[in-house]
Protein backbone atom coordinates (compact mmCIF):
# COMPACT_ATOMS: atom_id res chain seq x y z
CA UNK A 1 0.00 0.00 0.00
CA UNK A 2 2.66 2.33 0.63
CA UNK A 3 4.67 2.03 -2.65
CA UNK A 4 1.13 2.42 -4.51
CA UNK A 5 0.87 5.88 -2.13
CA UNK A 6 4.07 7.07 -3.55
CA UNK A 7 3.29 6.77 -6.54
CA UNK A 8 0.38 8.20 -6.31
CA UNK A 9 2.07 11.42 -5.41
CA UNK A 10 0.97 14.85 -3.91
CA UNK A 11 -2.22 16.63 -5.84
CA UNK A 12 -2.24 20.33 -4.95
CA UNK A 13 -5.81 21.85 -4.91
CA UNK A 14 -6.84 25.56 -5.71
CA UNK A 15 -9.74 27.71 -4.78
CA UNK A 16 -10.61 28.63 -8.98
CA UNK A 17 -14.04 30.66 -9.29
CA UNK A 18 -16.52 29.21 -12.27
CA UNK A 19 -17.32 31.66 -14.70
CA UNK A 20 -19.49 31.82 -17.80
CA UNK A 21 -19.76 34.26 -20.49
CA UNK A 22 -22.05 34.72 -23.68
CA UNK A 23 -21.20 36.09 -26.97
CA UNK A 24 -22.29 35.92 -30.12
CA UNK A 25 -21.08 33.49 -33.03
CA UNK A 26 -18.65 35.68 -34.51
CA UNK A 27 -17.33 36.69 -31.18
CA UNK A 28 -16.67 33.14 -30.18
CA UNK A 29 -13.38 32.74 -31.45
CA UNK A 30 -11.91 36.00 -30.04
CA UNK A 31 -13.23 35.06 -26.41
CA UNK A 32 -12.26 31.42 -26.54
CA UNK A 33 -8.56 32.75 -27.37
CA UNK A 34 -8.61 35.34 -24.54
CA UNK A 35 -9.39 32.52 -21.64
CA UNK A 36 -6.08 30.89 -21.16
CA UNK A 37 -4.14 33.92 -22.38
CA UNK A 38 -5.46 35.12 -18.80
CA UNK A 39 -5.49 32.09 -17.43
CA UNK A 40 -8.54 29.91 -17.48
CA UNK A 41 -9.61 26.69 -18.59
CA UNK A 42 -12.37 26.39 -21.00
CA UNK A 43 -14.29 23.49 -18.70
CA UNK A 44 -17.53 23.20 -21.75
CA UNK A 45 -18.81 25.23 -24.62
CA UNK A 46 -22.33 25.18 -25.55
CA UNK A 47 -23.81 26.44 -29.09
CA UNK A 48 -27.28 27.59 -28.72
CA UNK A 49 -28.61 30.76 -29.85
CA UNK A 50 -25.58 32.13 -28.60
CA UNK A 51 -22.39 30.40 -27.37
CA UNK A 52 -22.14 29.73 -23.82
CA UNK A 53 -18.09 29.38 -22.13
CA UNK A 54 -17.98 27.84 -19.24
CA UNK A 55 -14.57 28.32 -17.56
CA UNK A 56 -12.89 28.48 -13.90
CA UNK A 57 -9.49 30.51 -13.15
CA UNK A 58 -8.17 31.39 -10.48
CA UNK A 59 -9.24 34.76 -8.10
CA UNK A 60 -6.63 37.02 -8.26
CA UNK A 61 -6.80 36.38 -13.01
CA UNK A 62 -9.83 37.51 -12.93
CA UNK A 63 -9.32 41.29 -13.56
CA UNK A 64 -7.11 40.54 -16.40
CA UNK A 65 -9.84 38.68 -18.22
CA UNK A 66 -12.40 41.18 -17.64
CA UNK A 67 -10.30 44.03 -19.23
CA UNK A 68 -9.09 42.26 -21.69
CA UNK A 69 -12.48 40.90 -23.02
CA UNK A 70 -13.89 44.36 -22.71
CA UNK A 71 -10.98 45.44 -24.97
CA UNK A 72 -11.53 42.79 -27.50
CA UNK A 73 -15.95 42.98 -27.76
CA UNK A 74 -16.29 46.43 -26.68
CA UNK A 75 -17.88 45.79 -23.35
CA UNK A 76 -20.58 43.83 -25.29
CA UNK A 77 -19.57 40.65 -23.86
CA UNK A 78 -18.94 40.07 -19.56
CA UNK A 79 -17.96 37.52 -16.79
CA UNK A 80 -20.85 36.26 -14.92
CA UNK A 81 -19.25 34.45 -11.48
CA UNK A 82 -21.36 31.44 -10.77
CA UNK A 83 -19.44 29.93 -7.97
CA UNK A 84 -16.30 28.92 -6.44
CA UNK A 85 -14.48 25.18 -6.82
CA UNK A 86 -11.18 23.45 -5.81
CA UNK A 87 -9.34 22.19 -9.16
CA UNK A 88 -6.28 20.37 -9.20
CA UNK A 89 -3.48 23.37 -9.62
CA UNK A 90 -2.14 20.94 -12.94
CA UNK A 91 -5.20 21.86 -14.38
CA UNK A 92 -4.18 25.79 -14.43
CA UNK A 93 -0.87 25.46 -15.48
Amino acid sequence: AQLALRAAGVVTMQMCLQGRLLCEYHQHGAVAKLLPQCGAVLDDTVFGQDVELCFHLLPGELPLLQQKLADATNGAVEVEICGERYYSAQEND
